[in-house]
């Protein structure tokens, strides 16, 4: 149970940095 709580949780942790990643990368094209 703690590990797939970990797992999901390094998941997560990877897609918001992805999608925060694509953000920086089309603001930098807008500006």
């Amino acid at each position: 149970m703690l590990l797939t709580f970990f797992v999901i949780h390094k998941k997560l942790n990877y897609i918001q940095y992805f999608l925060s990643f694509n953000c920086n990368k089309i603001i930098v094209i807008i500006i």
